[in-house]
């Protein structure tokens, strides 16, 4: 049952992951960066937890590197999108 939900959740967070990669190479940065990074921060809260309750200490790594990514795309954010001003 648990790895039936896991597969599940997996598969759309990969599928919101990817469609973010893609918008952002459409040239749709914000929406890009937007999708990929609450992708990512629902795969480091719900989707890691349900992990570390079916495998325990098997993930940590991957929780690392999911965690190393979000901040990438936060530094890319902040870098080299620019918000427009408000009037």
């Amino acid at each position: 049952m648990w790895a039936f939900v896991l597969i599940m959740f997996d598969g759309l967070l990969g599928f919101l992951l990817s469609l973010g990669g893609a918008l952002i190479l459409i040239g749709r940065k914000n929406w890009g960066t937007e999708t990929a990074s609450i992708a990512l921060v629902i795969k480091l809260v719900a989707l890691n937890l349900l992990l570390f309750y079916i495998e325990q200490f098997a993930t940590i790594i991957t929780a690392g590197y999911q965690f190393i990514i979000l901040q990438g795309i936060y530094f890319y954010q902040r870098k080299y999108i620019k918000k427009p001003i408000a009037a």
